[in-house]
């Protein structure tokens, strides 16, 4: 068995736990309501700008918007509100615990709160929003010492993070289809529980 990676690390949201369905409902009728978007278009434009701080996600598509301050209020006060209801996707445990079993190092990074991230399954490090609020800082922290990394996410811009810091990328196509990432000529797995199989050979 020879590892290809000494570290993976994880997004949070939507690639290790299933928070996405309900930030998209919340974020799509918040962009209905307050910007007068139709329900297709507003989900179409939180999706695109997926990824990022929703703050960053508002500013970027609504720039100096008098409803932004209210708009990234609410959706805030929803992801604190549905906390309690947040689960990790089937097969993180077990997919964890194969890649420790390799004595490979995991991590998550996410621009949620460290504090209302999960903590029930066992990582090497784990990086919320506080500290470091950008992903890019917060996985180049984490690279500083494990050059051999690869970086795992639902979103585009988690692969323009990846680049950034010089990491490998794969997609799970968990919030985009599949197709999406291969569009980008980018490597995805259909599930978290394949990527043991980007990392370990036989």
């Amino acid at each position: 068995m020879t590892k290809k990676y000494d570290l993976v690390v994880f997004d949070y949201d939507g690639t290790m736990v299933d928070t996405m369905p309900a930030y998209i409902t919340k974020a799509t009728e918040l962009f209905v309501e307050h910007y007068g978007l139709s329900e297709p278009v507003a989900r179409q434009e939180y999706l695109s700008t997926t990824g990022r701080p929703f703050l960053k996600q508002v500013e970027m598509l609504f720039p100096l918007n008098g409803h932004n301050s209210i708009v990234i209020r609410r959706f805030e006060e929803f992801k604190k509100g549905i906390r309690g209801q947040t689960r990790w996707f089937p097969g993180v445990p077990m997919m964890l615990q194969t890649l420790r079993n390799a004595e490979v190092r995991t991590g998550i990074i996410s621009s949620t709160e460290k504090e209302y991230m999960l903590t029930q399954v066992e990582v090497d490090f784990s990086l919320g929003r506080g500290l470091y609020d950008d992903k890019a800082t917060q996985l180049d922290v984490l690279v500083n010492e494990h050059p051999s990394c690869l970086f795992v996410g639902d979103s585009l811009y988690d692969a323009e993070v990846a680049e950034k810091v010089g990491v490998d990328f794969c997609g799970v196509a968990t919030t985009l289809t599949m197709g999406k990432f291969l569009d980008k000529g980018l490597r995805v797995v259909p599930t978290i529980s394949y990527i043991p199989k980007e990392v370990i050979s036989a």
